[in-house]
């Protein structure tokens, strides 16, 4: 079953920074192994749900991610949750 990580950013996410770093990083397509990726507003928020094959896949993207999260200063979220799937349909 493929697996879930969903974050979540109360307030003060800072889109800016977030779309410069997707334009310089692995984030303006889709990573190996990265079946969705859905990200949205919350107030001054931000909401970012990714499916992955694996959970290996998504604990791989998060190392790699990792620098570049710090170059760009992204806050760390307010909540994460990851979970395996029970349903995933896509069209």
């Amino acid at each position: 079953m493929p697996f879930c990580t969903q974050l979540e950013w109360d307030h003060d996410f800072p889109f800016d920074r977030y779309e410069a770093m997707v334009r310089r990083g692995s984030h303006d397509s889709l990573p190996d192994g990265c079946l969705a990726r859905v990200v949205g507003r919350k107030d001054s928020g931000a909401y970012v749900l990714e499916v992955w094959e694996s959970p290996d896949d998504a604990r791989r993207f998060g190392e790699s991610s990792a620098p570049l999260l710090k170059e760009f200063r992204m806050p760390m979220p307010t909540r994460s949750a990851a979970f395996e799937t029970v349903i995933f349909e896509a069209r």
